[in-house]
Order: structure tokens, then sequence, then C-alpha cells
């Protein structure tokens, strides 16, 4: 589909006194995932775009050129290109260039933004950027009951552009495109007795949903705004309480709470079969608890699954070919795991301890797991206690608090609470942290 974007100012840049180009629609502040147009609004022969010569560079000189994924470069006409910011690059500013067929290539700058959804525990739904610098900013924000009221789900997939919204208390699923302003479809309600546990959208725009019922999917949509979510019958994972899914999009592991009468388990989907179907199913050796405390981690290959036991403050680490699991407790001092996410290269899952208000890091090399040196999520007493977990495909891993946002960037060697203009400034009587999405 074709993106609008907020005209926030014309930006043009020029190759020779003849010849003007510029972006379509007219903006140089752009999200992960947004699509626009460079088009050549004046020139003579020659001036036509060379398309295999386009290059984007981020903050970090990164370079992403015609082939690189995500990026969607397409060939509108002589005079215009389409492209898209691809998942995992450095937010900032990014400089562009584009070559003629005879003269000199087009230059230019643009700032690029990764967005995080949070919704609170009203329904509101909060769209907040990384800037690149450590710092974030508010971008957007859609009222509570927009997509549903009370505590709720979020996750953002399809390289960026498809935001899905959940609401526990009526049982709902809303779809939205990523932008300025959240048009929601219709909601999915589901059945009165469906419990919703957990939430993801993957690289290719599928919906998955953890529910006492089993894991429902739903395609990506087609429209702007979205139609109301297709959803299939559930998948055969019985009572899903949290779901992970390869950087692909080609597998997901979701874990099964098996009531008071069984073990834990870990099913893994095929999401590149139509429909998606079930491959296998991990046991582990943990009984079932009432309220217990389970997530799970997939490392970005989907050959490694990570199943964590928060409530006995335990793990167990699975690797694709091989019989034998890995099975290990939380060191002292590491306690109440809520969520699990894992870094883009797979080297390092990291696990949010409710119980210590920290942040495990479990180190992965020749498929063994060992525990890191864990990382304190702030010291300020009314930042309340971690409720969620994401990482982003440039490594920014984000830690959701109930009254604030931790980032670590830099490859995990830096850390900062995150400042926002009135988000969680009022720590007493202020917004109260739900879930937590990000932009890949």
């Amino acid at each position: 589909m074709r993106w609008t974007l907020v005209a926030l100012w014309l930006f043009a840049v020029s190759c020779s006194k003849d010849a003007d180009l510029v972006f379509e629609p007219t903006a140089t502040v752009f999200t992960v995932g947004q699509k626009s147009h460079l088009v050549v609004t004046e020139g003579g022969s020659g001036s036509e775009l060379v398309l295999s010569s386009f290059k984007l560079a981020d903050s970090t000189k990164r370079t992403y050129g015609s082939g690189s994924n995500g990026l969607d470069l397409k060939q509108i006409s002589q005079e215009e290109i389409e492209f898209a910011i691809p998942p995992g690059i450095t937010a900032g500013k990014a400089a562009f260039s584009i070559e003629t067929a005879r003269g000199p290539a087009f230059t230019g700058e643009m700032t690029i933004n990764r967005l995080m959804a949070m919704r609170d525990l009203s329904g509101k739904v909060w769209l907040l950027a990384l800037l690149g610098d450590g710092t974030a900013a508010q971008y957007a924000e859609a009222s509570a009951g927009t997509l549903g009221s009370g505590f709720g789900h979020v996750a953002i997939g399809l390289n960026g552009r498809l935001l899905a919204s959940t609401s526990k208390l009526s049982h709902q699923l809303y779809l939205a495109w990523v932008g300025i302003t959240l048009q929601p479809s219709m909601p999915y309600a589901f059945d009165p007795t469906v419990v919703i546990h957990d939430l993801q959208v993957t690289p290719k725009g599928l919906t998955l949903v953890a529910t006492s019922s089993g894991l429902y999917v739903a395609d990506a949509p087609t429209t702007q705004p979205p139609a109301a979510p297709v959803v299939s019958s559930p998948l055969t994972t019985g009572d899903a309480w949290g779901i992970a899914v390869d950087r692909a999009g080609a597998r997901a592991a979701v874990i099964h709470h098996p009531g008071s009468t069984g073990t834990v388990s870990v099913v893994v989907v095929d999401l590149t079969s139509s429909p998606p179907a079930v491959l296998d199913t991990l046991q582990t050796a943990w009984p079932g608890v009432v309220d217990q405390k389970l997530s799970v981690g997939i490392t970005p290959d989907g050959k490694q699954i990570l199943a964590v036991d928060g409530t006995a403050n335990r793990v167990e680490f699975f690797v694709d070919g091989v019989t034998s699991s890995v099975k290990v407790d939380f060191p002292a001092g590491e306690t109440g795991a809520t969520a699990v996410t894992c870094a883009p290269d797979g080297t390092t899952l990291y696990v949010a301890n409710q119980g210590t208000k920290n942040l495990s890091k479990i180190l992965v090399q020749n498929n063994q797991i060992t525990f890191g040196t864990p990382r304190n999520l702030g010291s300020d007493a009314k930042s309340g206690t971690p409720v969620d977990l994401v990482a982003s495909d440039n490594d920014e891993v984000v830690a959701l608090l109930e009254h604030d946002m931790v980032l670590l960037y830099s490859k995990g060697a830096k850390v900062t609470t995150l400042s926002f203009g009135n988000l969680f400034e009022d720590k007493d009587n202020g917004e109260v942290a739900g879930t937590l999405g990000i932009q890949p």
C-alpha cells in the first residue's frame, strides 16, 4: 500500500540548476517501515533515476542498497522511485543518494525514528519514538477505547508497519497501520470465555493471539484502515500463555500451561504453511502450578528456544535437533521472571525480573547457556516493577516498568531511563504501563 505521510516541510535536493528531486509526500522525518517516493519534479533528458544506484546510509554508516531486505525499492517511472525504511536501521540522521541516467547524483538527508507502542492499563496506546541517541519522544497516541478499554497487549510487525492490540476485558483484537494517527479496524470479538494471554505480529504480517483456547492466527490486512481481522480456528496448542517468533517469521514458540495436572510444554509452530501447523511439542520438567509465571523466547534463526518459569525461578533451553534440554536455575538475586526477549545476533537472551527489578542476561554459546552479570533497572522506587520487555533488530532492548521505561543500547553497553513530555511524569497518579511493542 502507499502510505500517507504528514507533510512536515518541503525537502528538495538539486543535482543541477534545471533538475529538482523531492520527497512525495513531502516529509523528512520517517519511521521504520514507512514508505515514500522520490520524484524528479524538474529536469530534461538525462535526469531519469537509476534504481540500482540508490543508497541509504544510516547514522552508523551502514548502507542499504537495491538488494537490501526491507528496503522494498521500486521504480514507479523514469522520474519516480518508491522505498521503505528497512528494519534494523539505526535511528537518527541518514543520507541517501541516487544517480541519474546522465549527470551528477542526487543526494540528501532524512531523519529516522524507531517507534514503540505502549498500552497502559486504561487502554490508551502511546506511540513513542526512539531517536537514535539514547533519547526518546512522544509521537502520537490513541485514547482509551480506540483499541478497546482496560488491560490488553500490543505488538508491531510486518517490517514495522502493522500494529495489533487486544482488550482483555472485552475479548477483542484490533489492527491498525502504524502512523501519526491510528485508524483501527473494527474489532474481532473472541468468545467471552476465551482468556487472552499474549500477542505477536510476525515479520510477514500474521497476527498471533495466545489464548486459553489455543493459538489464533489472523492474516495481514490489505485495506486502509484495516478491515476487521479474519481469525482462524485455534491451533491445538492448549492453554497458550506466551508467544515468541523468529526473525524470518517462519517459526513460533508457544508456551503451554497444563493446569495443575500436567507438565509445562513448548509448542513449535510452522508459520510458513497455510494454515500454520504444529511442528513439535517440547516437554519441560515442570509441573503446572496455579498462577504460574511463564514466558518464552526464541533465537532469530528459530533453532533455540528458552522456556522461563518465573514462579520457580528456572529456565529450560531447547535446541533444534538435540534430544536433551539444558535445565538451569536463576542465580540468587534474579527472581520473578515476567518477560523474555532475544538480541538480534542470537547470543544473548534478556529476562525481566519483577521480584528483583533487574534484567538477567543469558548468554548462548555452543548450544549451552550461562548467566551473565544482571542489569539493574533504575533506583527510583516509584518506577515500579518490570512488566514487559522488547528488543529491536538494531539491538535496542527496552524494559517497561509500571511507571518508567529503561533503554539498553550500543549492544547493551549503555543504559538510560527514557524521559517523555508527560508520560510517566506523575508516578503516583499518572499512567500505569501494561504492555510494549517495538518496530524491528
